[in-house]
């Protein structure tokens, strides 16, 4: 028996919000340590039935003295 919400790749109502949540996350985070900036080519999950993904880089600078 499969927990409710995890019957295959099918999506759930919660699924909108988590999408949300994490996109606000990130937001925050690049608000909060503006010397992070993409460093490179995301990867992506290659598949039929997953999207996401695998890989993102970033750079991080080094914060101005003073």
């Amino acid at each position: 028996m499969t927990p409710p919400g995890h019957e295959g790749a099918r999506f759930t109502q919660l699924d909108h919000l988590v999408r949300l949540g994490v996109s606000v996350l990130f937001e925050t985070l690049l608000d909060a340590m503006p010397n992070i900036e993409l460093g490179g080519n995301v990867r992506r999950l290659r598949s039929s039935f997953i999207n996401g993904i695998t890989e993102r880089p970033v750079r991080v600078r080094p914060a101005p003295l003073g």
